[in-house]
């Protein structure tokens, strides 16, 4: 019987948006994945979690999302879990779970993948899955070449068709009043719309 793989999309999620659903489907279907499973960051050890939505804002974002594509699920075993997130935690929770035995596949950008090295247990995070080290603007797989070979050893790349935004410009459009229509989806939006989120 073939293993199951699972891709694993974290991020604070902070709005989710359609470069992390796009990023999400190219890699299930490159590596064959049965599931992505998206997983929002309930307190990250690398950002400001005092600047960050509540986790069950960004959950619910996350869920509306994702509704209707039957291979992604949310989870909240971060936002559950307490103290700092670290995904070597919850990858070793998620195989003692729900998705034991599976093939995990942490599937993140390439600005992530290059700073791989400085997160809890890198090399026991690397026994636990494969890396798929997704196309970034300003990045090119060359800079691989600079990680360890550990790391380097665990990772697959994925070239993908490049959406130019991110949360954190998001974020300041609805604080400008600019439209985020059509960079994240409909439900999303509206979410953010009902909810009064990022207007200072």
């Amino acid at each position: 019987m073939e293993t199951r793989r699972i891709g694993i999309m974290g991020g604070t999620f902070d709005p989710v948006h359609n470069g992390h659903l796009l990023a999400a489907d190219e890699a299930r279907r490159a590596f064959g994945l049965a599931r992505v499973l998206f997983v929002p960051t309930g307190s990250p050890p690398h950002k400001d979690a005092n600047g960050l939505s509540p986790a069950d804002a960004r959950y619910a974002m996350t869920v509306r999302a994702t509704r209707g594509v039957p291979e992604f699920r949310v989870s909240k075993v971060e936002i559950d879990r307490e103290g700092t997130t670290r995904s070597v935690d919850t990858l070793r929770e998620l195989g003692a779970g729900e998705y034991a035995g599976a093939a995990f596949y942490f599937i993140t950008g390439m600005d992530a993948i290059m700073g791989i090295e400085t997160w809890k247990e890198p090399e026991a995070l690397a026994k636990l899955c494969r890396f798929i080290a997704v196309s970034r603007y300003g990045y090119t797989f060359d800079q691989l070449k600079k990680l360890p070979k550990f790391i380097r050893d665990a990772t697959d790349t994925l070239e993908i068709p490049l959406i130019v935004t991110s949360s954190t410009e998001l974020r300041a459009r609805v604080r400008k009043g600019l439209g985020i229509r059509f960079l994240v989806p409909d439900g999303v939006a509206r979410y953010i719309e009902e909810h009064s989120l990022y207007k200072d």
